[in-house]
């Protein structure tokens, strides 16, 4: 049986936020809030892995929907913690995709650009009354925009949507093998469905945007 290969510095995969927390080091609180991470000039300070994984073993989500499965960090991070469907669609079929398939009874691999994949769903009259979902494909405002609003018609009320690489510590950080622009795509959102959603985006490099769909604050009332 093939196992899950690591491509990140084993830091990467350390639990943090919901077991321990990081020490605090002293920082210099007259600086911008933003700034005061230790943001280090082509590192990554946001692990946004654990970040998500924090939310999926609080909300316990049925299931799942990643945009952008890559090396396959998130999946092997919480697939075992959605009992439902985990969703995964990409462009390349990865040595961790194919364990994840065979390991996996629950992950439904779309091999494929994300536009054709909700598209598919389309022409098979499917709706994922998804819960959770991940946006971390195509880098671009335009792509990321777009699978925002193909995710939107598939989510249910209270339905949590992230977004990666919105918060890019500096103009070097939104070239297109980076962040790029889709910090653009947290923004529209804000500006332009507050009647829908609302966001949040972490001020940590390279950034983490939270939104949830809601008609109303409290849906119980």
């Amino acid at each position: 049986m093939s196992n899950f290969i690591k491509c990140l510095p084993d830091g990467y995969y350390a639990t943090n936020i919901i077991e321990t927390f990081k020490p605090l080091k002293p920082v210099n609180t007259n600086s911008e809030f933003h700034l005061r991470n230790g943001v280090i000039p082509n590192t990554l300070t946001l692990n946004h892995l654990e970040v998500i994984d924090f939310f999926v073993k609080l909300l316990r989500p049925n299931n799942f929907l990643e945009l952008g499965v890559q090396f396959g960090e998130t999946t092997n991070r919480i697939i075992d913690n959605i009992p439902g469907t985990y969703y995964a669609v990409d462009m390349a079929i990865s040595d961790n995709i194919k364990h994840f398939s065979n390991t996996k009874s629950n992950f439904m691999f779309f091999h494929g650009p994300t536009d054709m994949f909700f598209k598919w769903l389309d022409e098979t009259g499917q709706n994922l009354q998804l819960e959770m979902a991940f946006i971390d494909a195509c880098h671009t405002h335009e792509a990321s925009y777009k699978d925002f609003l193909n995710v939107k018609k598939h989510l249910k009320e209270d339905g949590i949507i992230f977004f990666h690489d919105t918060y890019p510590a500096d103009i070097n950080w939104t070239i297109n093998d980076l962040c790029s622009d889709c910090y653009k795509t947290a923004e529209v959102v804000r500006k332009n469905h507050s009647d829908e959603f609302e966001i949040v985006t972490l001020p940590i490099h390279p950034g983490l945007s939270i939104a949830r769909k809601c008609t109303k604050q409290l849906l119980w009332l």
